[in-house]
């Protein structure tokens, strides 16, 4: 057999076919550091079962032997789903561990900045005030919500009392439905009582991936609660007047008090008043 080495044969060709194939050394990490590698040197790392070759500074994988969805694709490839950042915390050798809060910083929503234990609004106040909400009306205002979290409680502050003793609301969570409207229930957080002026809150305990939520509450007696109108609404605006006051804010449903349906009663109306200030308590960021 002829003698391999730099200027002695100037290329191996390996036969197609079954039977042909190129052995390369195996050696686990420790025996390749062990080596005084030259520029191009190949081996088979048995330990991390790849590939490798020396590039006259580090021993670097080639492509990638076994079929996990960890790794991106070679080139010509193509990369679908979410690409996670295993705990090495590197990209082609690379730590990115030290830029982690940096990244985050740059793809941040301004909702995932919250404190934990405390109410929050669910999109930005443009102004607040205080109005008699409407009775035996499912009474529906969007929340954003921008990362994982857990609510676990629901509240609004009554400023004017319902006139009789004893009368209850609700207040509850809705998925997204169709085209901006309230769809199916994830939550009713039970009754309240209006009858006193107080900040009244249903306790749950309920988890909501990212997305558009609703935020409900469900009166049997007209009371006056704290109010707002969002900076940023989503439901859109009157065709007739594009001043921020005739910004769409909710949506009214009527329907005799009641548990909340599992559905939100169909045919609705949009109002441009403020919308009732349903703040939820944040429990935790998931």
């Amino acid at each position: 057999m002829p003698r391999f080495g730099a200027n002695v044969v100037p290329y191996l060709k390996i036969l197609s076919g079954s039977g042909h194939y190129l052995f390369l050394p195996v050696l686990t990490t420790t025996q390749r550091n062990a080596l005084s590698p030259a520029r191009g040197w190949s081996v088979y790392n048995s330990t991390t079962e790849q590939v490798e070759s020396y590039n006259g500074t580090a021993w670097v994988a080639v492509g990638k032997l076994y079929g996990d969805n960890t790794f991106l694709p070679l080139a010509g490839g193509a990369l679908t789903g979410d690409v996670t950042v295993a705990a090495l915390k590197t990209i082609d050798g690379v730590d990115i561990s030290v830029h982690a809060a940096d990244l985050a910083a740059h793809t941040q929503d301004w909702m995932q900045l919250l404190r934990t234990g405390e109410y929050f609004y669910p999109f930005p106040l443009y102004v607040s005030s205080t109005a008699a909400l409407n009775f035996d009306q499912l009474i529906a205002i969007p929340f954003h919500v921008a990362r994982a979290l857990t609510i676990d409680r629901l509240a609004i502050q009554i400023t004017a009392a319902a006139v009789t003793a004893g009368k209850k609301g609700r207040l509850g969570i809705y998925n997204n439905g169709t085209n901006l409207y309230p769809g199916t229930l994830v939550v009713d957080g039970g009754e309240v009582a209006i009858d006193a002026i107080a900040i009244v809150a249903a306790t749950i305990s309920q988890a909501l991936t990212k997305g558009l939520y609703w935020l409900v509450v469900f009166i049997s007696q007209a009371c006056t609660v704290v109010t707002y109108r969002p900076a940023y609404p989503v439901m859109g605006q009157t065709a007739t007047d594009f001043a921020i006051a005739s910004a769409y804010g909710r949506w009214e449903a009527s329907l005799t008090y009641a548990a909340m349906p599992t559905t939100f009663t169909a045919g609705g109306t949009k109002y441009t008043a403020n919308n009732p200030a349903i703040l939820p308590r944040l429990l935790s960021l998931d």
